[in-house]
């Protein structure tokens, strides 16, 4: 009984800690780039589930000048410039 019950423990932080990994330490795609924008439109109110703001795609990009359509949320309204 004694075993079965530190073998349940065992398992039961490995897999905790290999969620805490996969989520926080190997982040997206999306998360891990810098990009920078030039913010042109007013963006699109949005209400999804618990998120109320502001819907932008406009067109980013990366430190070595190449540009990428991305689409991202705010949950305030961005100043256009």
């Amino acid at each position: 009984m004694r075993n079965k019950k530190g073998l349940l423990l065992i398992l039961a932080g490995l897999l905790i800690t290999i969620c805490v990994i996969c989520e926080y330490a190997l982040p997206s795609d999306a998360t891990a780039k810098a990009y920078f924008v030039h913010v042109n439109t007013n963006g699109e109110k949005v209400q999804k589930n618990q998120f109320s703001g502001y819907k932008y795609t406009l067109k980013c990009y990366k430190k070595d000048g190449s540009a990428e359509t991305r689409t991202f949320y705010s949950a305030n309204k961005l100043e256009k410039k």
